[in-house]
């Protein structure tokens, strides 16, 4: 399914954090999981001095909840080019994806090599490789079923997802995000001549260790691996070290 066509597809739109620094060293792209918004990043900027943080917004969600969530890849990918495209000139691009984020991090790393405007680091986190198939699908649940894996994954607590309105509109983004992590898998092939670094939580039940390592497999610039105590939001618990490790690998 083909999202429907989505006004304003400008920087603004699409980066509503971001905010101009005349001497960052890097401008840092981040997605978030799915069901995720801009917000998740809103405190990235203060805590990472020498980067431009542009926080991605997603279509379905806060700002732009009335707009319809995309649950095919390429077409999400060709937008988010579309909007760096028509961001001013800035320093170099580092893309940081969580979960969902680091599929549409990858794929959008892959469609800048192609232009010719190579993103200069991807961090993945908590996320499977994107030649690895999801070991199960939660997209069709039973909204309950779903609850309960959502709620599992420490990814919001029960008493937000008791309220009936707030429920109505987080549902459909996170069923449009979750078909999307699912049906796309890529080839490994042609490798990504891209520094990867790939953060995994030691205690996420979602995501298994096996499908980390296996971003090596993908990468052909090199491809760090490590794990960060934590389950698959140690983004969020764990995020001094997550922050630590992302400022080690932006340019100096």
């Amino acid at each position: 399914m083909s999202p429907v066509s989505h006004p304003g597809s400008a920087g603004g739109a699409w980066f509503p954090l971001a905010t101009p620094r005349a001497a960052a060293t890097a401008r840092l792209l981040c997605l978030p999981c799915a069901g995720g918004g801009a917000s998740s990043f809103r405190d990235w900027q203060a805590q990472l001095p020498r980067c431009e943080v542009l926080a991605a917004q997603l279509p379905g969600r806060e700002h732009r909840v009335r707009e319809t969530p995309y649950r095919e890849l390429q077409p999400l990918v060709d937008a988010l080019h579309a909007a760096l495209r028509a961001l001013p000139p800035g320093p170099p691009l580092v893309l940081f994806g969580h979960s969902l984020g680091a599929l549409i991090a990858f794929a959008l790393a892959r469609d800048l090599v192609a232009a010719g405007t190579p993103p200069r680091h991807l961090v993945a986190a908590g996320a499977r490789a994107p030649q690895r198939p999801p070991s199960r699908l939660l997209w069709d649940l039973p909204l309950p079923a779903l609850l309960d894996e959502v709620v599992r994954m420490g990814g919001t607590s029960p008493r937000v997802l008791a309220e009936p309105e707030l429920l109505a509109l987080l549902e459909p983004p996170l069923r449009a995000d979750l078909w999307l992590a699912e049906h796309h898998v890529l080839a490994a092939e042609p490798r990504l001549p891209v520094p990867i670094t790939a953060l995994g939580g030691s205690e996420d039940v979602h995501v298994a260790a096996a499908h980390v390592e296996a971003w090596r497999d993908v990468a052909g610039a090199g491809c760090d691996v490590a794990f960060v105590r934590g389950g698959h939001f140690f983004v969020r618990d764990a995020r001094d070290e997550v922050l630590a490790r992302l400022d080690a690998v932006l340019p100096r």
